[in-house]
């Protein structure tokens, strides 16, 4: 019984870190198509981009953001899942 909740914590404090990262990775990734983006804007505004290249790289933003979203439900919920087996208030 001990280890079956020694494991469980474990496991739970893994998959926390992990969501953690993948959180951390996606704001850096967000950032950075969002600067891609800018910089697209600028260059249509002086005529060496085109106009599909701002709707690619707004899809790829909005792609990006709804992962990141995504990535921080799952984190909260193994944090959620890890307090549960600590016996701690989740809140």
């Amino acid at each position: 019984l001990l280890t079956n909740i020694v494991a469980k914590v474990l496991i739970d404090y893994w998959s926390l870190a992990i969501q953690e990262a993948a959180v951390v990775t996606f704001e850096k990734l967000v950032k950075n198509a969002k600067n891609v983006l800018a910089i697209t804007y600028q260059k249509q505004g002086i005529g060496i981009s085109e106009r599909f290249e701002i709707n690619l790289w707004t899809s790829i933003v909005n792609n990006l953001e709804s992962q990141l979203e995504r990535f921080r439900l799952q984190r909260n919920s193994s944090r959620i899942n890890l307090m549960r087996v600590l016996g701690a208030d989740p809140n």
